[in-house]
Order: C-alpha cells, then structure tokens, then sequence
C-alpha cells in the first residue's frame, strides 16, 4: 500500500496541495482493496430462496471481492505518476522509507498492543521479530515491495531515461505481452506479490507519461481503455472457465485489464478541472492505514462480526447488504485511527525523525563508500600480484 500516501501525512502546508481528483481515485482504490480482504460469511450469502437468486447473490458478492489486486494497481500508479517526473534522488527515497517504517512500527505496536491486553494472546519468539522490523519481516506485502522499489527508482529511472523512448517502448510492450495476458494458474511464468510488481508497472507507466502526452489528453480513450478493461476481463473469463480454471481475470495486479480501467481513470482525472479538497486529501493520506489494519492479525480477528450468527442470522441478499455496510464502517473507522495517529506523529514523531535518519544515511552512506574503496584496492592489489 507510495507510498505517496505515507508521504502525505506530512504537513500539506509545506508544499503544492495534491489534485484532489487523483486522490479521490487513491480512496476508491483502497476502499476496493478493502473488499477484497473483507471476511465475507460467503456460505450463507449464497443462500437464497431458488437456485436463481442464489447464483445472482453469490455472484454479486464474487463481483464485489475481484477488485482488491485492481486496487492495487491503481494505488501503485497513482503514486509513481508523479513519482516518474519528479527529480528523485536516493536519499529522497529512503527517507520515504524510513517514514513508512516509522508508521509500520507504529501499527506493529499497536496490534500488539491489542492482542495482549484486550485478547490476551501471547507473543513468543520470531513473532516478536515481525513486530521490531515489519518492513524487513514482510509482514504487510506491499509496504516492503513498494519500500524495495523506492531503493531502485532512481536508477531505474534514469536508465529508461538512458535507453530512449524506442528500447523504452520494446521494453515496455515485451513485459505487457508476457504478462499482460496470461492467467497465472495457466502460464509457468508468474509475478508474485513483491517489488518486481512495481518495476514491472513503472516500466509501463513511464513510458505513457513520457512520450504519449496526447493519449493523456484523450477523453474518449480513457472510456475506451476502460471498457476495454472490463470487457475483455470478464468476457475472456467467462470463456476460459468453460475450458479451463482460472481466477477471475480483475483478480492479478500485472494484468492488461486491471492496467487498463487504471489509466482510463487516471486519463479522467486529468481532464476534469483540477479541484483542491483539504478534507478529501487528508482522508487520502490516511488510505494506507486501512490497509495495514486490514491485513494484519487484528483485521483478521473481526471475522466474527460478519458471519450470518452474528448478524441475527441473516442469510442471502440481507446478510449480503450488512456485509457490505460493515465493510464501509471498517473502513470509515480505520481512516479515521489513522488520521489520530497523524496527529499524535504530529506532535511526537515528525519532530525528531529527521535527525535519527539522517544520521544512519550519513553514516551507512560513509561505510559503503569505504567499504567499496576498500574492495577496489584489495581487487588492484590481487591484479597486480598476478
């Protein structure tokens, strides 16, 4: 889960407020991905009074959970849009990871925190591991994968500066086309959930921000790669489950479709007239804690209230729609403990967090550097000794 949302919990008085219509589409993408990890009670949504209205319950539910790894297309794109243009530097990046690092630790404690005290469930040995270095530990996939990115993008970026708009382009449509269209249970080549993901959608993404400014501002392309999108995903679906099995198409973040119905919305957003929303930009930046609650052990444990016994026993489209509401309270409450934690980091943590990192840049930096000078001359001296 940028991030450029984690960045945003800076103060925004600092610099150019955000276009309010790209993190709209930053909200959506995480409400999306909320979905799709919610714990729906699926055995008894698909309970209906004839086979018919069961199938169309169940499948509504389906149509609901397959947007998560499309959310996270879009959230990635969101952010390295602006990531490719700006003048990135090393340092500038893994100060974006200390800051997520800092809000992981943050969250990590607070789970902790409730599983003790109010769940009473101990912690023994490497859990206590994941919870003095989540970004190390992966425990929250995208956080690391995207952190993992932030340390190659400069250089990524200026090789594809490097290599022109022509090896850029072959590049570019060479990933598509192997992965682009290709189900991951039907093709040995696959794209885990990593920072590979990521570099694999810079490549892509740049080269449309670098050289094709007219499809940007194309209306009617963006409805054509949307309709594009979620035609081809879902016709191409329903034809292969005929034959064979296969996820949902929406399902894979490396997806043509999910890239697709992405740019289509992005391609709106920038053509609609800028709008600048204090309140719809503050909710944006606290998008990523909705996800680090969601798929941690405590977002996990709220499973109990979405089950059919627990919602007075409701079943079929009821126990569908209560769901759904649930999902929409889970997520205005999560939003809204991250936007506390803004405000205790406020006070506490964006005050002094800028010494700490700079202290361990400067001196990791200065330990590389001899490090390597060290390599160098002993290399020279092996060649000479020859």
């Amino acid at each position: 889960m940028a991030n450029a949302s984690v960045a945003q919990t800076k103060s925004y008085s600092k610099r150019r407020m955000r276009n309010s219509n790209f993190e709209v589409l930053r909200i959506v993408s995480m409400f999306l991905i909320t979905l799709f990890h919610f714990p729906w009670d699926n055995v008894n949504i698909a309970v209906g009074s004839d086979p018919l209205s069961s199938t169309i319950i169940s499948n509504t539910a389906a149509f609901l959970t397959n947007w998560g790894s499309f959310g996270n297309t879009l959230f990635f794109i969101l952010s390295s849009w602006f990531l490719c243009e700006e003048q990135q530097s090393l340092k500038k990046n893994l100060h974006r990871v200390w800051l997520m690092e800092l809000q992981l630790i943050f969250y990590a404690w607070c789970i902790v925190a409730f599983d003790y005290f109010i769940l009473h469930i101990p912690y023994h040995g490497t859990e206590w591991i994941h919870v003095l270095f989540p970004f190390a530990t992966g425990g929250w996939w995208y956080v690391t994968g995207y952190g993992l990115f932030l340390f190659v993008a400069p250089f990524l970026t200026l090789g594809l500066r490097k290599i022109g708009p022509k090896n850029h382009l072959l590049l570019a449509s060479s990933l598509l086309l192997i992965y682009g269209f290709t189900p991951s249970r039907t093709f040995i080549i696959d794209m885990p959930a990593c920072a590979l993901v990521f570099v694999y959608l810079y490549t892509i993404m740049s080269y449309i921000r670098w050289y094709i400014p007219e499809l940007l501002e194309s209306r009617k392309a963006a409805i054509i790669l949307i309709i594009f999108g979620v035609v081809f995903g879902f016709v191409y679906q329903g034809l292969l489950s005929k034959i064979i099995s296969v996820d949902w198409w929406l399902f894979h973040t490396r997806n043509a479709t999910s890239l697709a119905i992405s740019l289509g919305l992005i391609i709106l957003a920038i053509n609609r007239p800028e709008t600048h929303s204090r309140i719809v930009n503050k909710l944006a930046s606290a998008t990523l804690g909705v996800f680090l609650i969601q798929v941690s052990s405590l977002g996990k444990r709220y499973s109990v209230f979405t089950s059919s016994s627990a919602l007075g026993n409701a079943i079929g489209a009821r126990l569908l729609l209560l769901d759904l509401l649930l999902a929409v309270v889970f997520f205005v409450v999560c939003i809204a403990f991250d936007l506390l934690r803004q405000v205790i980091f406020t006070f506490t943590v964006d005050k002094v967090e800028a010494k700490p990192f700079t202290w361990l840049y400067q001196n990791i930096r200065k330990l590389f550097y001899t490090t390597s000078h060290k390599i160098i001359l002993l290399n020279k001296t092996i060649e000479s000794e020859k």
